[in-house]
């Protein structure tokens, strides 16, 4: 696959992800509009800490600056993340990039994945 060379990378592959960010699913650089994103670092690190807290703050302060330079790779909820792409690997035996707990009973996928959120030349992915 061929992917644009964008700045920030989010990542989304169970279905209880629903924010547009998710804690430790995400990558970016510190090149493009640095002062822009030194305030978004600073507001970050400002937010509330308890839990979900880091997901709003980054859907808040990161998501809406950085879409318009990001690759999203969203496996659930490509309807409600229009300009997500498919995510580019399958899940294995269950297991997805966001799980906190090995061999915990919420660990592993077992919600299929929408038709129209499956890569384009694997529609028999039903974990994906």
């Amino acid at each position: 696959m061929n992917f644009p060379v964008q700045c920030y990378h989010f990542m989304s592959d169970h279905n209880g992800h629903r924010k547009a960010v998710m804690g430790g699913m995400w990558g970016g650089c510190n090149s493009w509009q640095p002062n822009k994103t030194r305030e978004i670092r600073t507001n970050l690190y400002l937010s509330k800490k308890n839990y979900g807290g880091d997901q709003k703050a980054l859907s808040k302060n990161l998501y809406h600056w950085a879409k318009t330079n990001m690759t999203y790779h969203v496996a659930y909820y490509c309807q409600r993340f229009k300009d997500s792409l498919p995510f580019p690997t399958r899940r294995v035996n269950g297991t997805f990039v966001g799980s906190t707990k090995y061999r915990h009973p919420h660990s592993f996928i077992r919600r299929v994945c929408p038709w129209e959120c499956r890569p384009k030349f694997h529609k028999d992915w039903i974990l994906c």
